[in-house]
């Protein structure tokens, strides 16, 4: 082979050497510029919230959230009256302004001790959220949805809400650190949902990794009291922490959960999965 085709041959290599080194220069470029506008997009909109946390008073944290169907039932003389439980974390927000940005806003979720602090959105089916953030512009961080099927008063017995596990540690980025960390529940179980009109105080009461075809996404409308009695059993079965008290408990028809559910890593198959029992429901003021 003569020098001209040699030269020939390295200039093709080196051609499109260079086109893939710019291709992978700006695909990092593209990466790092969406992280840094998601980042400052949800920093912007935790502008607008305030949290307020007091201690938690000297009463017993209810075990599980039991609605009364008829506020006239009385209390028998001869059992004392139990004072209401308040809810030891406040969030001032304004709803209107959120919708605004983004009608399918339905919450804001709160778990101080990993500062855990972001807008809920109603999935609408497309897996739209996984690839725009709240603020509807195209971002691979996403946003905090619910799962499509769930209810947005999330009354029903399971609702599953997603979040990108980003680098960074934003988003439900910060959720792998339960796994690691099982103190971090000990000291502070609880995590928080306010919407417009309620809030919702939620006992973690289990953690574990997953597959994505598990169990833990068969969602239904409507739950059998045997269906969530299996559900459970499956919880006890995979469960990496474990609340004894909540396994231990009967399940009822009132029971309520969160479901929080992330990647586990860049492209694998695993979830991380937070399961949280409604304790203690109310009234925003």
């Amino acid at each position: 082979m003569d020098k001209a085709k040699l030269r020939l041959i390295y200039k093709i290599v080196l051609g499109v050497a260079l086109v893939g080194i710019v291709g992978c220069l700006t695909g990092v470029i593209v990466t790092l510029k969406q992280y840094s506008d998601s980042k400052k997009t949800y920093s912007d909109l935790n502008k607008m919230v305030k949290v307020e946390t007091a201690a938690i008073p000297d009463q017993t944290v209810p075990e599980r959230a039991i609605p009364v169907e008829n506020d006239e039932i009385e209390t028998p003389e001869e059992a004392p009256a139990q004072e209401e439980f308040t809810i030891p974390v406040s969030i001032d927000v304004d709803f209107d302004s959120l919708k605004s940005i983004n009608k399918d806003v339905i919450g804001w979720i709160v778990y101080e001790p990993i500062e855990l602090s972001y807008p809920v959105v109603k999935d609408k089916g497309d897996d739209f959220y996984e690839h725009y953030s709240f603020d509807l512009e195209k971002n691979l961080a996403g946003a905090i949805f619910l799962d499509y099927i769930c209810k947005p008063d999330l009354s029903g017995f399971n609702s599953i809400i997603y979040g990108h596990n980003m680098r960074n540690g934003t988003m439900f980025g910060s959720l792998k650190k339960l796994l690691q960390d099982q103190s971090l529940i000990e000291q502070d179980p609880y995590f928080y949902i306010f919407t417009e009109d309620e809030t919702y105080m939620y006992r973690i009461v289990c953690t574990y990794l997953t597959n994505q075809n598990s169990k833990t996404y068969e969602l239904n409308f409507d739950y059998e009291l045997s269906d969530m009695q299996a559900y459970v059993d499956y919880m006890k079965e995979v469960g990496q922490y474990k609340d004894e008290a909540f396994f231990n408990e009967p399940v009822t028809e009132d029971l309520r959960m969160v479901t929080l559910s992330t990647c586990h890593g860049l492209h694998s198959k695993e979830r991380t999965v937070i399961h949280g029992v409604l304790v203690a429901q109310q009234k925003r003021q």
